[in-house]
């Protein structure tokens, strides 16, 4: 599934709340490895990463993934 599918707001699925995400870059890793903290069984994990060397100075991140 594509992002306008989201994004477009002729489609069904569409969410104004998801505006801002119109112009992200967004990367995904996908696993099979299962995971679990504390007994509990973790199905989903979102993380924005910091720029690292010369770029890991710079302003943070506005927004967080929960």
């Amino acid at each position: 599934m594509d992002k306008g599918a989201f994004l477009d707001p002729s489609s069904p699925l569409h969410n104004e709340e998801h505006a801002h995400l119109a112009h992200a870059e967004i990367g995904f890793l996908w696993t099979v490895v299962k995971n679990s903290r504390k007994g509990r069984r973790i199905i989903g994990h979102c993380e924005e990463e910091r720029p690292q060397g010369a770029m890991a100075n710079g302003p943070a991140p506005e927004q967080r993934c929960r």
